[in-house]
């Protein structure tokens, strides 16, 4: 019942945002973030899928370290441990964000045109990808959160029309 109280008025505040999101939208189809004539979400689109990318893999590795921790029995609920999980999935976002831009010679000001070291391009690009992978694990779960918290409405719905029902027939 918690989640649904911080839960449903991010819902209403989103679905509050969209008209104005929408009403701000120019007519005109001509791409507004651009710099040195780069549509900049053409850079940031691969940027977040590498970041998507890393946040599944960190998700899998941890899903499948946490498993064999309840195999042996081990607490994983605990604050330090939520905490140390947090910040090693940062440092191994940041570590393979890393990884793949330089493994990739993946450049986003170069993309922008704009001039950098390639090797310091590289750097950056990785961190942004890298530290991108927090955001959009935070993304994931605000869905994952909003996806519970609309099935205990579910089952709250159920019940009632259940115990609505059972009362006619006894009444009835």
């Amino acid at each position: 019942m918690k989640r649904s109280l911080f839960t449903i008025p991010g819902l209403a505040a989103l679905w509050a945002a969209l008209p104005v999101i929408a009403l701000a939208q120019d007519s005109n189809p001509e791409p507004t973030a651009v710099v040195a004539g780069v549509n900049v979400m053409l850079v940031l689109a691969p940027l977040a899928a590498a970041a998507l990318g890393i946040e599944r893999l960190l998700e899998t590795l941890w899903g499948i370290f946490e498993t064999i921790l309840r195999m042996l029995q081990i607490d994983i609920a605990t604050p330090t441990y939520v905490q140390l999980k947090t910040w090693i999935s940062a440092g191994l976002g940041l570590i393979i964000g890393l990884i793949i831009a330089f493994a990739a010679d993946l450049r986003m000001f170069g993309m922008l045109s704009l001039s950098a070291q390639p090797e310091l391009d590289m750097f950056m690009t990785g961190l942004v990808i890298g530290a991108g992978s927090k955001f959009t694990h935070d993304v994931i779960g605000i869905f994952y959160e909003s996806k519970k918290t609309l099935e205990e409405w579910k089952k709250l719905l159920e019940v009632r029309r259940e115990r609505e029902g059972a009362g006619e027939r006894v009444s009835g």
